[in-house]
């Protein structure tokens, strides 16, 4: 999670704090792979985060999240729990329409001034609140008791 910041301060160092949260909580669900002979064989990144998943739903249900634009220009939200859902799904969502197009958006993300039309250029999105709809839609259907679970994740 950590390390996730140092390297945004350094690559990308006018992020606005919900994308820093977001990566950091998105990188912090990771897991090394080993082979029958416990040889490490690769890492999966970004795993479904229960904890995140549970809070940002639980926030959601209770009324405790903000619209997609208010959220991005930094007016309110949890910037752990919902800069992880908006993350998980330009990740992972649409099949990964989004994903590609994430690293552009991280290099370009300008202040919180021009983090929207940023956004909009760089993931190619035109209508915001139809975009907000389909990032919901994707993120309330997911089940935390199918996410991972971190030590010390108690919720």
């Amino acid at each position: 999670h950590e390390g996730t910041h140092q390297l945004l301060r350094k690559f990308a160092p006018s992020c606005p704090r919900w994308m820093h949260e977001g990566m950091a909580t998105y990188f912090e669900c990771s897991k090394f792979e080993f082979d029958a002979k416990h040889k490490r064989v690769g890492l999966r990144v970004g795993l479904l985060n229960a904890m995140r998943l549970g809070g940002f739903q639980g926030e959601h249900r209770a009324g405790r999240t903000v619209p997609l634009e208010t959220f991005m220009k930094g007016g309110g939200g949890n910037p752990y729990t919902q800069g992880w859902a908006l993350v998980y799904y330009l990740a992972k969502g649409k099949e990964g329409k989004y994903s590609r197009r994430l690293h552009s958006f991280v290099k370009e993300c300008g202040n919180s001034n021009q983090v929207i039309e940023n956004f909009q250029k760089a993931f190619r999105v035109r209508d915001l609140n139809k975009f907000e709809k389909e990032w919901l839609e994707y993120i309330l259907a997911l089940n935390p008791k199918d996410g991972v679970r971190l030590a010390g994740q108690h919720r």
